[in-house]
């Protein structure tokens, strides 16, 4: 369906809303997400891929939200990522993702957990103040902002803007969003279409997608030990 973004319909109280960023934000879940779906940039076809796997980051953080009861979506479109270079003075640059995916919490906003604010393509980037968006209250120290897909022109200038200014900046521009349901989950390893994914399904397990939910559920509430800590390969893993 069309991206939109502006409804309150049954916004969560800022008690749940703090429950929800510190149960996602917790170094374990996030290493344990990153251990297993990061990869270092390579090839895709015709262009360089950043390896962050989005679309995976996006499916296990609605899976794990959800599971903590808020309401949550997948979030397709781009991403314009606009700060300094490390050690050159007063010198801009600019990353787009293109496509890109994210999670959203009605009421709540966007959660991405797949950012890799290192480098992009080989220039590395001045310290960014945040590793990873758990909603919009938690980017104080940088402009976020949300575009719907039929603000195009609106994003276009302002990532032209934000290269003329100082600071961080993470325009999100939102083409189309789905809730995330029981038939998507169980039907990921089909329906996310990502490198990622092509490999997995060498494996000919059809609910890898929701096990490594439960695996990161079980990591959350410390039910199970991290792959990342316990000297396992990403492969194995």
């Amino acid at each position: 369906m069309p991206y939109q973004h502006s409804s309150t319909r049954g916004r969560p109280n800022r008690g749940s809303e703090r429950l929800l960023r510190q149960a996602l934000t917790q170094s374990r879940v996030v290493n344990e997400l990153h251990f297993l779906l990061w990869r270092p940039r390579f090839q895709n076809g015709d262009h360089w891929d950043a390896g962050w796997m989005c679309r995976e980051h996006a499916l296990m953080t609605a899976g794990l939200g959800a599971l903590l009861g808020f309401r949550a979506y997948l979030a397709w479109g781009k991403l314009a990522l606009v700060g300094d270079e490390e050690g050159v003075s007063a010198k801009r640059m600019m990353s787009v993702s293109d496509p890109h995916s994210w999670t959203m919490f009605e009421g709540i906003g966007v959660y991405d957990l797949s950012l890799n604010l290192t480098q992009a393509a080989e220039i590395k980037w001045k310290p960014w103040p945040t590793t990873v968006l758990a909603g919009p209250s938690s980017t104080t120290a940088i402009c976020f902002q949300l575009f719907t897909y039929d603000k195009s022109d609106d994003w276009e200038r302002t990532k032209v803007s934000a290269l003329q200014t100082d600071g961080f900046h993470m325009l999100y521009f939102g083409s189309s969003i789905e809730l995330l349901s029981k038939r998507y989950l169980k039907g990921a390893l089909e329906f996310i279409n990502s490198p990622l994914s092509d490999d997995l399904r060498q494996l000919d397990d059809l609910e890898i997608y929701s096990k490594a939910v439960r695996h990161l559920w079980g990591i959350l509430n410390r039910r199970r030990n991290c792959f990342s800590v316990k000297g396992i390969s990403q492969a194995n893993a």
